[in-house]
């Protein structure tokens, strides 16, 4: 009997445990190591479902949310960390922050998480790599703010549009090649330009379908996979009815693919993708000329090439496109175009907006009709960028075409709406019942960073509460003030255009006072506001205020938080806490848009 109830004890222990946060929490970190995301994904989620409290399991979660592209949980995870540790522990937490907020066009975001993470992780050689990067993704951010979309190009329509997805498209004559992800495996499809007529080119080798067909005169070339998994180049000559791997444009142990045909000066060269030895670093773009009937070895493009992806390389109207992610971008891969030649290259050019998003552009070609350019790109900007869609968009030959670009500027406004501008208690004009002030946010913000010894002493050492402090200054106060400044730019940029404007405010209170106060507080906070804007850019906005420009003020008054403390003699938590932070504001909640 005793061993029989040993032998259940272990059971249910064994039972129990395999149920544990610890037992999800190890099979997801086997699974990491195997490189199984999607594995180790949902397992370390339900090890944080059970329990939420271990910090080390919320990072993990966090970085495989971010590798599975479920941006706003990642988002969500990794602003916690941040806000737990102030990343003492994992700095990282601040870098994983920027590159979410570039894969999601939140530009400004990118630049105040990179300079925390460079802030925080100083001095320390374990985030070289990461610091390397970082520098980078301050200056695609800083370009990408200051791009603007090119009027004369139109979204068309979709192309194709399947759940799991299309890309790598490019013209043949008036005929649209792809390549589209069914049964596990991508498959090579035509189609002609009006789109009645789909089909599967069927061509195979080793038993897999051979994609991304191109031709010359000698024959045709395509990829195809090999028993190592890598991607392959194959020929196949023009009286041959099968495909063969070419011994000479492939290396063991790395991955060829993406071929295109060029010529420069007479020359034809194939143009390919690869990861080989020799390279700039990622996959690069390499060349093959073409001379006396045979193809030269493969060399490397060069200067274009850059320490991470060069993929996708077409030769379109004598310039070479291709997608990158190592050129200032918007984020992930874009397309660029250069000119020159093999081993004379100028300089990269970013296609810019609206071709390029935040998300991966891979694969774009041309063709030409006869009010300009019909243009092919794979993209994943919908949704979550998980897949590729191929997009169509018109290129005009008469330039000036008008084109609404307000949702594109509305498009990364909305995304800080409502935009929370926070006040020190009372503030401005205290003790008073006025209803208008004199004061601007930008006095009424450095009243409230003035104070900020007073804020820190009433901590007593408080660490916790010191560290909430300043994130609270950092990501409330300073980065919302910018995103005014950015917002009063577009403004003036739009209501020269004669558009019709009309911002929606809404203040806010503690319960420090009675409600007739706090609702008089709350209209000099948004008066603030208004005289903010009059003192724009030495009163650039004034003459559109009330005739194109209006604010619509909604003094709420005092808030319905029990949370928040009225209780005069304890100002510790009555003005100086966090709750009581949180409720003096004002919300820019709407920007209403009339265009004429």
């Amino acid at each position: 009997m005793r061993f029989i109830l040993f032998i259940n004890l272990l059971l249910v222990t064994f039972f129990g445990w395999s149920q544990s946060p610890q037992y999800w929490e190890k099979h997801g970190d086997e699974q990491k190591s195997n490189s199984n995301w999607p594995g180790a994904f949902e397992a370390y989620q339900r090890a944080f479902e059970m329990d939420s409290s271990v910090f080390e399991r919320r990072y993990k979660l966090a970085e495989m949310a971010y590798e599975m592209r479920e941006d706003p949980l990642a988002i969500q995870l990794f602003q916690s960390l941040v806000k737990i540790d102030q990343g003492k522990i994992h700095p990282t937490s601040y870098f994983y922050l920027g590159q979410l907020m570039q894969r999601n066009a939140r530009y400004d975001e990118v630049v105040f998480y990179v300079k925390k993470f460079k802030q925080k992780s100083k001095g320390k050689k374990e985030f070289s790599e990461e610091g390397k990067m970082a520098e980078w993704l301050l200056n695609a951010a800083q370009w990408a703010m200051d791009q603007v979309p090119v009027d004369s190009i139109q979204w068309s329509d979709f192309a194709f549009q399947t759940p799991e997805g299309e890309g790598q498209p490019y013209w043949e004559r008036d005929s649209i090649y792809y390549s589209t992800w069914q049964h596990s495996e991508w498959k090579m499809m035509k189609t002609d330009s009006a789109q009645k007529e789909v089909k599967s080119l069927g061509e195979s080798w080793n038993d897999y379908p051979v994609l991304h067909m191109v031709s010359y005169k000698d024959g045709n070339w395509g990829v195809g996979k090999a028993d190592d998994g890598h991607s392959v180049l194959l020929h196949r000559s023009v009286n041959a009815t099968q495909w063969e791997m070419d011994a000479a444009m492939n290396v063991s142990d790395a991955m060829s693919s993406m071929p295109f045909m060029a010529e420069w000066n007479g020359v034809v060269y194939l143009l390919f993708s690869s990861n080989r030895d020799g390279g700039v670093g990622g996959q690069d773009i390499w060349l093959s000329r073409y001379t006396e009937g045979e193809w030269g070895k493969p060399f490397n493009a060069g200067v274009i090439n850059t320490a991470w992806d060069e993929i996708e390389p077409r030769f379109i109207q004598g310039q070479l496109y291709f997608s990158s992610n190592g050129h200032l971008g918007f984020g992930e891969f874009d397309v660029f175009k250069v000119s020159g030649s093999p081993g004379a290259w100028g300089t990269p050019v970013n296609l810019g907006l609206p071709i390029n998003s935040c998300k991966n552009d891979i694969g774009f070609d041309v063709l030409k009709v006869e009010d300009g350019e019909r243009w092919l790109l794979g993209s994943s900007r919908k949704d979550n960028g998980c897949c590729q869609d191929i997009f169509v968009y018109q290129w005009f030959k008469k330039q000036g075409v008008e084109i609404d670009t307000i949702p594109l500027v509305y498009k990364r406004i909305q995304q800080w709406l409502p935009l929370k501008l926070y006040f020190h208690n009372d503030e401005p004009n205290p003790n008073s019942w006025d209803t208008l002030t004199q004061w601007t946010f930008t006095e009424c913000q450095i009243s409230y960073l003035d104070k900020e010894p007073t804020y820190i002493q009433q901590f007593n050492g408080d660490l916790a509460a010191q560290e909430d402090w300043e994130s609270f200054k950092d990501v409330e106060l300073v980065k919302n003030f910018n995103r005014l400044q950015s917002i009063m730019v577009v403004l003036e940029n739009r209501l020269m255009l004669r558009d019709t404007i009309t911002l929606v405010v809404r203040g806010f209170a503690s319960p420090l006072a009675d409600g007739k106060y706090n609702k008089n507080l709350t209209s000099r906070r948004i008066e603030s506001l208004r005289n903010e804007i009059k003192k724009f850019r030495n009163g650039a906005l004034v003459p559109y205020l009330d005739s194109t420009l209006f604010i619509q003020a909604i003094p709420y008054g005092e808030s319905n938080s029990k949370k928040v403390s009225d209780d005069k003699k304890n100002q510790k938590q009555s003005v100086y806490s966090s709750s009581a932070r949180l409720e003096r504001r004002i919300e820019i909640e709407a920007i209403e848009w009339r265009t004429h």
